[in-house]
């Protein structure tokens, strides 16, 4: 069975990522355009198998994604790689013949992933104030609306891990359960 295409975003004149969406869980493909054989080449996909529900580009090898159960993930192309296709006259179709595991010859890496805890819907980059750094902004299926900021600075993490502490401090959880177990029980 062919599967349905939810996103194709083209990164370069030549380069595109597909993210396909069907029965089978699937994720971020790498593809690589050759005009003179009008054909694309899959040259990097996620070793890990999701159920995609959205997906935004954020740069040119970093794509986000949200899967059914409540992840929202980063996938990054590795740099190394990226400058090999770059630089490959074949666009990367020698090694996409070869092939890897019935995939890609190369993998992208996860950089994170965070459990929102509901089905996300919508994925946008944005910047929450005129001039300011972007931000991933998403929305779920129950209505819920969250952003996801990168901190630039040493201070920004330092504010907000001391911010975290003191509303530990301030109102302990209503069922009792300790939130550093909670955040850290699956993830490390």
């Amino acid at each position: 069975m062919v599967g349905c295409i939810v996103t194709c975003e083209w990164t370069s004149p030549y380069e595109v990522t597909i993210t396909e969406m069907d029965e089978i869980a699937t994720s971020f493909h790498y593809c690589k355009y050759r005009r003179d054989e009008n054909q694309l080449y899959i040259f990097a996909d996620d070793s890990v198998p999701r159920w995609v529900t959205e997906a935004q580009h954020i740069d040119f090898d970093t794509m986000a994604g949200a899967d059914k159960f409540g992840n929202i993930y980063f996938a990054r192309l590795p740099q190394d790689i990226s400058d090999e296709i770059e630089e490959d006259p074949t666009g990367g179709k020698i090694k996409w013949e070869q092939g890897k595991l019935n995939g890609a010859p190369n993998k992208v890496e996860e950089i994170v992933q965070f459990h929102v805890g509901d089905v996300v819907t919508s994925l946008q980059k944005a910047s929450l104030i005129p001039g300011g750094g972007e931000c991933l902004i998403y929305g779920t299926v129950m209505g819920s609306v969250g952003a996801l900021l990168a901190f630039t600075s040493r201070e920004d993490v330092d504010f907000f891990s001391h911010l975290e502490m003191h509303l530990r401090q301030e109102h302990p959880p209503l069922c009792g359960r300790d939130h550093l177990a909670y955040r850290s029980a699956y993830f490390q």
